[in-house]
């Protein structure tokens, strides 16, 4: 398999069926997308709580294109706060519901914003909401509901470290590679560059990475501050099953550090540390299995604007580059008739 080939291997909507999910409204707005069979499961019981909450189009095979939560009437509020609230309360109820009927094993301490993708009606005049806050969300209940997924990745490198021969040779690189907890939910045991954390509602990016780099590596503020932003990658993710598909952002910092750097696991949700040669780093991308699956595009990346990988070395640069930038699928069709709703 080539490099292009196990970069594009992430990309969920080659594998996920779209036409299993259905576009997830909150206030009017596109938030999101549900996949079916976990709206039937979980909310057309008439046990569920939630159905007098909900509404959705029916197809000939059962729930359609479009699934609404809105927050009853009676309830409703002008106050652009008070109805965050109310939405992010509905959504905390949910969560409670899904952990009590085990879909969820449980609640996280962390939350995600939810905020608009535009109106759900195709057509209309309409001022645009894109990026309004409509509520927060349960870090754990968030992929169920196809809420974007944000993380932040701090790079500790250290020049100096000199690359073989191979292939040509390349700048003399490491980079610092943080082995995951056993105990984590997702991927135990696999790789992550050094810092790696998810983004909760209430800080921002940057506030996030001094956070996630004293927690996880114990850097000081006053070092990680010193990181330089290199961008954004993204990919439709999923589960294997196809389950949970989200659009994954990735913000990237490099921070460069003298050969005598040693971070250390502090709060336990890394086991240790490693210092991996560009060598190290290049075969791993495109033959190894050690890093967690989507920090293969967060390696390659730094390998690509680090010098190592380079158009003459890999002729099909430019579309890996494509590849770990792609665009939010939207599933989404023309909303049909106010009639259809249930």
């Amino acid at each position: 398999m080539t490099l292009l080939e196990r970069i594009q291997c992430l990309d969920s909507t080659r594998h996920s069926a779209s036409s299993e999910y259905a576009t997830l409204s909150m206030d009017f707005n596109i938030v999101g997308h549900i996949q079916k069979s976990l709206f039937q499961k979980a909310f057309m019981d008439s046990v569920t709580p939630f159905v007098r909450d909900f509404g959705y189009s029916i197809g000939q095979n059962g729930v359609g294109d479009i699934i609404k939560l809105e927050v009853p009437l009676a309830m409703m509020s002008p106050n652009e706060k008070e109805k965050v609230e109310l939405y992010s309360a509905k959504l905390d109820e949910i969560a409670d519901y899904f952990v009590k009927i085990g879909i969820i094993s449980r609640r996280h301490e962390d939350r995600y914003p939810v905020v608009s993708r535009g109106p759900i009606r195709k057509g209309i005049v309409w001022p645009s909401n894109e990026g309004r806050l409509i509520a927060t969300i349960d870090r754990n209940l968030a992929p169920l509901f196809g809420i974007d997924s944000v993380g932040v990745h701090l790079l500790c490198f250290v020049k100096g470290t000199k690359s073989s021969d191979k292939d040509g040779g390349g700048p003399a690189i490491s980079l610092w590679m943080a082995q995951r907890s056993a105990a984590k939910s997702s991927f135990p045991n696999k790789w992550d560059p050094t810092v790696a954390g998810g983004q909760p509602s209430e800080l921002s990016l940057m506030e996030n990475v001094i956070k996630e780099a004293d927690e996880e590596a114990g850097i000081p503020s006053e070092m990680s501050r010193q990181a330089t932003s290199t961008g954004c990658l993204s990919q439709m993710t999923s589960k294997g099953d196809g389950s949970c598909m989200k659009y994954s952002k990735y913000y990237i910092w490099d921070l460069e550090v003298l050969q005598e750097f040693r971070p250390y696991a502090k709060d336990g949700e890394v086991q240790r540390f490693e210092v991996w040669d560009a060598d190290q780093l290049l075969q791993e991308v495109k033959e190894g299995n050690r890093l967690r699956p989507a920090m293969r595009l967060v390696v390659t990346d730094f390998l690509i604007r680090h010098g190592i990988i380079t158009p003459d070395k890999e002729p099909q640069l430019s579309e890996i580059q494509a590849a770990m930038h792609r665009e939010r699928l939207t599933f989404l069709s023309d909303g049909g008739n106010d009639d259809e709703w249930q």
